[in-house]
């Protein structure tokens, strides 16, 4: 899980808020799909976007995992060091194909009043050059909601929940 919005020196940049590998699915016979979550490289950190801030970008991914997967070195302290992570880097150094599933929530911090000036917004990406899909774009979607203080804590735990089952399948 990876926010896309997090202000650093007049800029946005990617912090990593969870990294989990060796992920599987459980056989039980139960019509429901249970997760084996290992112990986690990067240990789960609840978003938390600033006070006053733009709704802040949470990205999950789910990419096949090679036999014999481990981190590679130089992402050795990434717990340590979550703020400037590249995705696109990471999956590059780690030797990962293509995503196999995505997802994302946005988060907006509106408990209280600002106390700080942020940067300007993220560009959002726009489509630019001949490209083609066999799928014709989603157009729909749920409108945005912004909640605060405990209700919505409790709609991200639902959504990570929601998410982290959904890439098990």
């Amino acid at each position: 899980m990876v926010d896309l919005d997090v202000p650093s020196n007049n800029s946005r940049v990617q912090l990593v808020h969870w990294l989990a590998t060796n992920v599987t699915r459980l056989n039980t016979s139960s019509t429901a799909s249970l997760l084996n979550i290992p112990a986690a490289p990067v240990p789960y950190l609840q978003p938390s976007p600033p006070v006053g801030d733009v709704p802040h970008s949470y990205s999950f991914v789910l990419f096949p995992q090679p036999a014999n997967f481990s981190i590679p070195a130089q992402y050795s302290d990434l717990a340590d060091n979550r703020v400037g992570f590249n995705v696109s880097r990471f999956v590059a150094d780690a030797g990962l194909g293509g995503a196999l599933a995505g997802n994302w929530i946005t988060v907006q911090n509106l408990t209280g009043t600002a106390t700080m000036e942020f940067p300007p917004a993220r560009p959002t990406a726009t489509a630019t050059g001949n490209s083609s899909t066999s799928m014709p774009p989603f157009e729909g979607g749920a409108t945005p909601m912004r909640m605060g203080g405990l209700a919505g804590w409790l709609g991200v735990g639902t959504a990570v929940f929601a998410g982290v089952a959904a890439f098990g399948l």
